[in-house]
């Protein structure tokens, strides 16, 4: 009788000392190198308890899911140019920028060195490259100009400054692989944003903005404390977890989309009348958080994407207008100043146009009596502007002034082929999602989706004419969170299932 082969014994894996190795060498970086450099001592032991949590939980933090989530994490609740790490460095080290640079390198080394990643294509890809072709022209154009004035490392940040802001995008979009994980993504985007909002109205009541309170318990500096921003009417306008209240409103305004797609199409609540009437009360959250903004923009916003909703989803735009009667008048009834400034300003043309006409110029107010004087600029170089980044508007080396609009301040930098490369940068996608909902053989969800990224694309693109997108740059993120969810519909959406990545950041490591 013969035995049975016995199956030969599985090896263990070798065992990887890389990482226990780079904590030791960071600990003892740290430590060697504070006394030397003189730094606080609070600060160095937050950095040093947050490497341990971060090696302790190193299987869990170690996965595309942890790193997809820490971007949209930070984008959402920690606010732009308010914290820096306290590192001794020429510049402020601000965290999230920490974050994106990780983030992208692991990204890039894991599709283009591993292969663990395939590249997904990110939607805005032919738009981009026309407005950077724009940038560089006028770059060129206006060269030697800059270096005579000072200005060509001012021309050079200002670029830099633009394409950093779209690492978020490329991260997120290399980490859409699926359908589910797309609903995830909106799903925290929508609760997150909520969750903004009605801290939002905390701080309308309060004045007190939990989102710069972190430096009380994490290692971090706070760059700028004071919030101040009132109406003509003395009313305070809350902040939340962005850089100005317009970026506020822009940022929940340009996510009401999302929630309403969520409303039809989320697996979560499974009963659909629970769930429409869930994300209807996550919806009235934001528009609550809008208000506590108290900025007309929030109208022309509202407006702007009810109007394409009433050109492509006649039926839709009918009920969402049945269904804003209540909140309005609620607001109506409980902050009767506020739906005044928001709202009925609007009603009385002579004082609205009156109030875009107040502090013209330096002071940054009134956005028509501005028009003129950036006009004048213009004609010196119509074509190819002062070159981006070639404005300063705030310090001792101040050159121009104030422009509570993104289009001028384009206008005026990059010129008329600038604005023509930025438009095309931001409708395209927009277009091309359109064009999308109305392809034969797209499913319903996935129409919809595609309605909804398009409508806050274009209200984004309204909204630009009312506040500094760039500067402001939380409402931007957001929206570029959303073209990388457009960008898997318009690519692997139809191949879902397909492929999925199975491997997790420690691998690209």
């Amino acid at each position: 009788m013969t035995r049975k082969p016995q199956p030969a014994a599985r090896e263990a894996p070798p065992r990887s000392y890389g990482l226990p190795i780079a904590y030791g060498v960071f600990v003892v970086l740290v430590v060697a190198v504070s006394p030397t450099l003189d730094l606080p001592a609070a600060p160095i032991a937050g950095l040093l308890a947050l490497a341990t949590i971060v090696y302790a939980l190193r299987k869990r933090i170690y996965s595309w899911r942890f790193l997809l989530f820490s971007v949209l994490a930070m984008i959402m609740f920690v606010p732009a140019r308010a914290y820096s790490l306290p590192v001794p460095l020429p510049f402020q080290l601000e965290p999230y920028r920490v974050l994106w640079i990780i983030g992208l390198g692991v990204v890039l080394w894991a599709v283009f060195v591993r292969g663990s990643l395939r590249w997904r294509q990110t939607m805005i890809g032919p738009g981009l490259l026309f407005y950077l072709f724009t940038i560089l022209v006028s770059f060129a154009f206006n060269a030697s100009e800059l270096t005579r004035k000072g200005l060509i490392n001012g021309a050079v940040g200002g670029i830099v400054t633009f394409l950093m802001l779209l690492v978020p995008l490329v991260i997120v979009r290399q980490l859409l692989d699926s359908e589910s994980i797309v609903k995830r993504v909106l799903v925290f985007l929508t609760w997150s944003a909520a969750t903004v909002s009605l801290f939002a109205l905390f701080e309308y009541a309060t004045r007190i903005n939990v989102f710069r309170t972190y430096a009380y318990f994490l290692p971090l500096h706070l760059l700028r404390d004071e919030l101040e921003a009132t109406t003509t009417i003395g009313a305070f306008r809350a902040f939340g977890s962005a850089q100005h209240p317009i970026a506020l409103v822009v940022m929940l305004a340009t996510l009401i989309p999302a929630a309403i797609w969520l409303a039809n199409w989320s697996d979560w609540p499974k009963n659909p009348i629970n769930r429409r009437i869930f994300y209807g009360v996550i919806t009235l959250i934001l528009f609550a958080g809008m208000m506590s903004a108290i900025s007309r923009t929030a109208v022309v916003v509202l407006a702007s994407m009810f109007a394409v909703v009433l050109l492509l989803r006649p039926r839709v735009a009918s009920l969402l207008a049945v269904l804003s009667i209540p909140p309005l008048i609620l607001v109506a009834l409980v902050r009767p100043n506020v739906f005044n400034t928001v709202f009925l300003s609007f009603l009385d043309l002579d004082n609205l146009v009156a109030s875009q006409y107040t502090s013209p110029g330096w002071a940054g107010q009134g956005r028509l009596a501005d028009i003129g004087p950036a006009l004048e600029i213009v004609a010196q170089q119509p074509f190819f502007g002062s070159a981006l980044g070639s404005r300063i508007v705030v310090g001792e080396n101040a050159n121009s002034f104030i422009l509570d609009n993104q289009w001028l301040a384009i206008l005026m930098e990059l010129g008329i082929l600038g604005v023509v490369g930025l438009a095309i940068f931001i409708l395209t996608p927009a277009v091309l999602l359109i064009k999308h909902a109305h392809t034969p053989g797209v499913p319903a969800s996935h129409r919809d989706l595609a309605i909804a990224v398009a409508t806050a694309t274009i209200g984004y693109a309204v909204a630009m004419y009312f506040f500094d997108a760039f500067s402001f740059i939380q409402s931007f993120l957001v929206l570029s969170m959303l073209w990388a969810v457009g960008g898997w519909l318009l690519t692997d959406a139809a191949r879902e299932g397909e492929w999925v990545a199975t491997r997790g950041v420690g691998a690209a490591l």
